[in-house]
């Protein structure tokens, strides 16, 4: 008996120290990302990052936005894309729209009408569709979880019973894909804190032995607190 009590304290001891808990089935990783999903692209203040990388270019992305509870008034916004050293920006404070297209920066008021607009060409669905859309049910059906551990599950696509086939192809996000047509590994990690997805990795190898990845960053939900770079010197 005592030998089994202290097996049993030794074995707590162990779960405190590293850390116990269960691994997760591929349908409960499937949940997780779509309910990450759903309140993202639900939420009416979101901040995330979207990095693309094919093992050549990169692309970098960070969006901030806060709208009002109707999603019929936008409250400030900030959108950065880095690509190839270039970068493309707008910022959105006090119904005035701040672009940058390239070095050229001018000024835009917002009107009511433009908010639906604004939602549908900067919010998380307009940037993060394609990425969901690969990871559809169809994935998970031909997908296994071959680790789970210290918040980090990697789910492991099945090639042979899975085909790569999209119904969009002009969505930059898709061509990483698309153009590995002969791949020889596809794996998702996801990582997460008490089933809440925080970030998603794709991460798609050729024969070449390239890894392409498509990484989102999920930061949260709550009213941002946008750093506004100088915003004088933008043409109306």
């Amino acid at each position: 008996m005592k030998k089994v009590l202290g097996l049993f304290i030794m074995l707590f001891a162990l779960c405190f120290v590293t850390g116990c808990s269960k691994s997760h089935s591929v349908e409960e990783i499937r949940q997780m990302v779509n309910d990450a999903q759903k309140v993202y692209t639900d939420a009416t203040s979101v901040h995330y990052t979207l990095d693309v990388n094919n093992g050549t270019d990169s692309t970098h992305l960070e969006v901030q936005y806060d709208y009002n509870s109707g999603k019929t008034a936008l409250q400030d916004m900030a959108y950065v894309l880095t690509s190839d050293g270039a970068t493309e920006s707008m910022y959105v404070k006090e119904g005035v729209a701040y672009m940058d297209r390239f070095g050229q920066k001018f000024t835009s008021q917002i009107n009511d009408n433009q908010v639906t607009d604004i939602i549908d060409n900067y919010g998380f669905a307009a940037f993060t569709h394609s990425l969901f859309k690969v990871l559809g049910p169809s994935f998970f059906e031909s997908a296994s979880v071959i680790s789970d551990k210290s918040g980090v599950a990697l789910v492991d696509l099945d090639l042979t019973t899975y085909n790569f086939s999209f119904d969009e192809t002009d969505e930059s996000l898709l061509e990483i894909i698309e153009k590995l047509t002969n791949k020889s590994s596809v794996q998702l990690e996801v990582h997460y804190e008490s089933d809440t997805v925080k970030e998603l990795s794709l991460n798609i190898t050729d024969q070449e032995n390239v890894t392409s990845k498509i990484v989102l960053t999920l930061l949260g939900t709550s009213t941002n607190t946008i750093d506004y770079p100088d915003l004088t010197g933008y043409s109306a």
